[in-house]
């Protein structure tokens, strides 16, 4: 009897996705910010909406694929900071069997590679907003978001650079 509750348990669980892995995330300190940045997540494509209209970026080249990472960048020492996020303030480390030593990979502007979908994005879709654009972060506050790069499939991730206001590398683990 008690099995069958267990079993029953973990089916229903299963299905409401209750269960679910949390991402890892990592982290680094500057002299001003504190960067956080999880494990990267491989993607086909990413969804978005902007303006009442819905727009889905996929790789350029078939051989490559969207590495997404979900970034924090907070500022624990300045009275407030000014930040230009764009196609330069990160970069992804890579190594791939193409590549000789390693790469850096710049984000890509989501509003340059967005192509117009009728796709609907699902509720719970878990890869937005973005980080991008120009903000303002007070002290003791912090601001995050997605940020997509175009890596080739098969890639192990090195580490996340930010470059903007300080720079400031995570590392990740091998």
């Amino acid at each position: 009897m008690v099995l069958i509750i267990l079993l029953a348990l973990g089916i229903v669980l299963v299905y409401t996705e209750v269960i679910r892995t949390p991402e890892k995330s990592y982290s680094n300190r500057g002299e001003i910010l504190t960067v956080v940045a999880t494990t990267v997540t491989e993607l086909d494509r990413v969804l978005y909406a902007e303006l009442g209209q819905n727009f889905l970026i996929e790789p350029i080249e078939k051989e490559n694929t969207l590495a997404v990472v979900k970034a924090r960048v907070l500022n624990q020492e300045s009275t407030q900071i000014s930040l230009s996020v764009d196609g330069e303030a990160a970069r992804l480390s890579v190594t791939h069997e193409s590549i000789k030593g390693s790469r850096e990979f710049f984000p890509l502007d989501f509003r340059e590679y967005g192509i117009e979908t009728e796709e609907l994005i699902p509720v719970d879709y878990l890869y937005s907003p973005f980080l991008w654009g120009e903000s303002q972060i007070s002290q003791g506050f912090e601001l995050g978001g997605w940020m997509i790069f175009e890596v080739p499939k098969g890639s192990r991730y090195l580490g996340f650079a930010w470059d903007d206001v300080e720079f400031i590398k995570v590392i990740y683990p091998k």
